[in-house]
């Protein structure tokens, strides 16, 4: 049961229940001038359009290894890839009922690197959409990538995460 006075999906009301003892707390809204210079930018990466057969044939297609031909159904977050390097090689937007965050999340078509596995991570994190929307804009795909948690939780009972730049 998703939680309509924070906007806030099943997954994250237990995450933050779990987090807080049971307690979620307001979530950050962003206003709409920090959202803005993001529209633009957001408005040119491609839609996901979700489990399409024409996009699992895509990537069945793409498939470089055995491994690879999972791809189209296997999806994580960055916080399970947790300091491992990742190499991603496109994004793409689905919408959010997330209320309050920006009006995507983003699904990250990505390769980890020691395993060499074709891996769809998923994140509505605004930093992390933030960092791949910006590698977007400025071409820099394939980017290798570790994701990097911070050591607390935050007010709302989550990990902040970012992607650090592999050199």
């Amino acid at each position: 049961m998703a939680d309509t006075k924070h906007g806030l999906s099943d997954r994250d009301v237990e995450a933050i229940a779990e987090a807080t003892g049971g307690e979620v707390l307001d979530a950050p809204k962003l206003s709409d001038a920090a959202v803005a210079p993001w529209e633009g930018l957001l408005a040119d990466v491609p839609d996901a359009e979700g489990g399409s057969y024409e996009q699992i044939l895509a990537r069945i297609g793409e498939a470089e290894s055995v491994a690879d031909l999972d791809a189209p159904w296997s999806a994580g977050d960055f916080e399970q890839f947790e300091g491992k390097q990742l190499v991603v090689r496109g994004i793409r937007k689905m919408p959010s009922d997330y209320a309050g965050g920006l009006q995507y999340f983003i699904i990250a078509d990505c390769v980890e690197k020691a395993s060499g596995e074709a891996r769809a991570v998923t994140t509505g994190a605004i930093g992390i959409v933030a960092q791949l929307v910006k590698a977007h804009a400025l071409g820099a795909f394939p980017w290798t990538v570790v994701p990097i948690g911070s050591k607390r939780a935050n007010q709302y009972g989550r990990r902040v995460f970012h992607l650090e730049n592999v050199r």
